[in-house]
């Protein structure tokens, strides 16, 4: 079969020759029904663009760069393999590719991959904060950039995130809901916005329902389900125990259940224990981890979408979303339905592995 025109697909599907290209480079201006009609027919024919003859027609390598850390590697990490997956079906849908690549660090300077240096991609997405200095490096090649789960003041550059008060009320109001009120949290220092936000937040929730805080059961340096173990440990030292324990990551409440588990501490019926992300693992632990839940893959679509915009020259603004609600497992004693809607916007979603439902409804 000899190469199909655009024009020829254009004729087919009955639109303008624009329309076609508008939707093979991922434009808006078309109307969603032109766009499945105009696809269906790619997809019928078995067309395929010129790639190097549509980049260097449009000066556009039509590559986004994915960069990760150690800490934050899509391989690795669990959340973060769920966010780079709504971050490709977003740019495969687009028209863009994916160039997965790592940030080097070598005498405390960040070495930049040469998808970037030898300015190969239209735009970069990071995973996890950076310091501006890096995030000014990364842009310095002509590559916009967004960062991908981030806890940075909103002015500091263009980055998507989880609202760190949505996440500590989410799961204080949860555990409050389930009459516990002698409350522990483990997080980490390794993200410093993240530690800030979260230990301003967690004691001002607990004032404001009416709770003491107590600092001996605060743990701020976890890094990972090791280190988050050693953390559960010296809470259980103190001359009084908490109640129910919240952990800003599941890595870190996967620790804290092992370690509790070695002092036979029985959970949840002394300690409950709560996570925040709703990595797949949460389901295979004993016992099972509840959790709050965020939408991963839509935190990673959103960040493609922003950073698109920001290549087209949009100006954007941060964006914190809220979570979706909470994931019940069986580390932490539930609530009645009563009781959740006291302590709840009756809005809010609580979900099992199996079903799916809402405040006051079951």
């Amino acid at each position: 079969m000899s190469k199909i025109t655009i024009k020829e697909l254009a004729c087919m599907a009955g639109v303008s020759p624009t329309a076609v290209s508008f939707v093979l480079n991922g434009r808006p201006g078309v109307s969603e029904s032109t766009r499945k009609k105009v696809l269906d027919i790619i997809s019928e024919v078995g067309y395929t663009a010129n790639i190097s003859s549509r980049c260097l027609a449009l000066k556009k390598s039509f590559n986004i760069a994915l960069l990760y850390s150690e800490s934050s590697s899509p391989f690795d990490d669990l959340f973060y393999f769920e966010v780079a997956r709504g971050a490709l079906e977003c740019c495969n849908a687009r028209g863009y590719n994916i160039v997965l690549n790592k940030i080097r660090y070598e005498n405390g300077r960040a070495v930049l991959p040469e998808v970037i240096t030898r300015r190969n991609a239209d735009g970069v997405m990071v995973f996890q904060d950076v310091s501006g200095e890096v995030f000014r490096q990364i842009e310095s090649y002509g590559a916009p950039a967004v960062v991908v789960d981030s806890y940075a003041d909103p002015g500091r550059y263009a980055g998507i995130g989880i609202s760190v008060p949505s996440i500590v009320g989410t799961a204080l109001d949860y555990l409050i809901a389930g009459r516990h009120r002698k409350i522990g949290l483990i997080t980490t220092d390794f993200i410093p916005d993240l530690k800030r936000q979260v230990t301003e937040a967690f004691p001002a929730k607990l004032t404001a329902s009416g709770l003491e805080y107590h600092p001996e059961w605060v743990m701020t340096d976890a890094r990972d389900e090791d280190s988050a173990a050693v953390c559960a440990a010296k809470i259980l030292e103190a001359p009084d125990r908490p109640d129910a324990i919240f952990c800003t990551g599941d890595i870190y409440a996967i620790g804290a259940l092992r370690a509790l588990e070695k002092r036979g501490v029985s959970v949840p019926d002394d300690i409950s224990v709560i996570g925040a992300d709703n990595i797949i693992a949460c389901r295979y632990v004993r016992p099972s981890l509840t959790t709050v839940d965020y939408d991963k893959a839509l935190l990673g679509s959103m960040a493609c979408e922003m950073l698109i915009r920001r290549i087209s020259g949009e100006e954007v603004e941060s964006v914190r979303m809220n979570t979706l609600g909470i994931c019940e497992r069986e580390s932490a004693k539930k609530p009645c339905a009563k009781d959740k809607c006291k302590t709840f916007d009756c809005t809010a979603a609580f979900y099992t592995d199996s079903t799916k439902r809402l405040c006051g409804t079951d």
